[in-house]
């Protein structure tokens, strides 16, 4: 994706969660069974999750209204819980 596709797809995803009030997040399945759940700002740490050893699967980003809400999501997304 070029790089102004992938700025432009952000600004938009931000614009989106303001509009409703809620913040983006994004988390992933750690290797050890660890629903981790992050703040989403930008594609960067997507791209990392994606090559490093320790992520078994990510999802994101979407909006929530707060970061446990963020988890429950997260946990039902990539743990089928």
């Amino acid at each position: 994706m070029s790089n102004y596709i992938q700025r432009a797809r952000e600004e938009v995803l931000q614009s989106m969660a303001k509009m409703d009030g809620k913040t983006l997040f994004w988390g992933y399945l750690h290797t050890n069974g660890c629903v981790i759940t992050k703040r989403y700002f930008n594609h960067t740490a997507l791209e990392d999750a994606k090559d490093s050893p320790f992520v078994e699967k990510f999802y994101g980003p979407f909006p929530a209204e707060n970061s446990a809400k963020a988890e429950e999501f997260l946990i039902k997304m990539l743990k089928g819980e």
